[in-house]
C-alpha cells in the first residue's frame, strides 16, 4: 500500500509539475521564433511570469508536505498561540484590502497548545489564500468571517466566506492532495486544503467543509486542549 501511494503521488508531481513547464516551452518556443507584436509579446511573459508562479507555489507545497509527513510530532511542539497566529494569517491575506468585507471576532479565553508553529502557520495561511483563489464572485464584494471559540474540551476556529461554495460530494475530496473543484479553475495546484488536513491530523484535530451562512463555505479547525492541559 505504501508503494502504491508512492506511486500516485510521484505520478501526481510530475503531471502537475508537467503541465506549465510545457506551456512556459510552448511560450518561449513563441518569443524565440514568431514576429510578434509588442502587446503580443508583453501577453506572453505575463502568462509565462504566472505559470512559474504556479511552479513556485506547487514546490513550495510539495516542500511543507514532505515536512510535515516526516515531522517527529511532540519533538517539534511548542506552546503556541493560536490566536496571534490567526491574527497574523489575516493580516498578510486581507489586511489593508477594502475590496473584502472582513469580521473577526476571536475570543481572549482560546488557552496557549502545544504545537509545530510553522505547520499551523501554513494551515492557517493556505485557508485564507483558499478563499482569496476561489471565493471571490463577479459582482459581489467578499466577505469573510473569522471566529474563534473555546468549547467542550476545543479549539474551534470557524472560517467562512460569501463564495460559491463547495458541493457536498466535494468537501471531503477537496482535503486530499492534487483533488481539484471542477470549476474550471486550474490556478492552484490542488495541494492547500490537503496541508490543512495534513496539520490538523499531525495535531490530532478535525477539519470539517461545510455550507456558510453568508452562502458560501464554511471550514471548521478544532483543536484539542484535553492533552495540552496536563501537566
Amino acid at each position: 500500500r505504501a508503494l502504491t501511494s508512492s506511486r500516485e503521488f510521484g505520478s501526481n508531481v510530475a503531471h502537475e509539475l508537467r503541465t506549465p513547464l510545457t506551456s512556459m516551452r510552448l511560450n518561449l518556443d513563441l518569443l524565440r521564433g514568431a514576429d510578434l507584436e509588442p502587446d503580443d509579446q508583453t501577453l506572453i511573459l505575463e502568462q509565462m511570469l504566472s505559470q512559474h508562479d504556479r511552479l513556485l507555489r506547487t514546490l513550495g507545497a510539495l516542500r511543507l508536505l514532505s515536512r510535515g509527513d516526516l515531522t517527529q510530532g511532540e519533538s517539534n511542539f511548542e506552546e503556541v498561540d493560536l490566536i496571534d497566529l490567526v491574527s497574523q494569517a489575516i493580516e498578510r491575506n486581507f489586511g489593508g484590502d477594502k475590496d473584502i468585507d472582513l469580521s473577526v471576532d476571536l475570543s481572549n479565553e482560546i488557552p496557549l497548545v502545544m504545537g509545530w508553529r510553522e505547520g499551523l502557520d501554513v494551515a492557517f495561511g493556505n485557508v485564507f489564500e483558499n478563499i482569496r483563489s476561489h471565493a471571490v464572485l463577479p459582482n459581489q464584494k467578499l466577505a469573510v468571517n473569522v471566529i474563534a471559540r473555546l468549547t467542550e474540551g476545543y479549539v474551534r476556529i470557524f472560517i467562512e466566506d460569501n463564495g460559491p461554495g463547495i458541493e457536498p460530494t466535494q468537501r471531503a475530496h477537496v482535503l486530499e492532495r492534487f483533488y481539484q473543484v471542477t470549476d474550471g479553475n486550474r490556478q492552484g495546484s490542488g495541494l492547500g486544503l490537503s496541508l490543512v488536513d495534513q496539520q490538523m491530523a499531525i495535531h490530532d484535530g478535525i477539519v470539517v467543509i461545510g455550507e456558510s451562512e453568508l452562502g458560501g463555505t464554511l471550514i471548521t479547525l478544532s483543536f484539542p486542549i484535553e492533552k495540552n492541559n496536563q501537566s
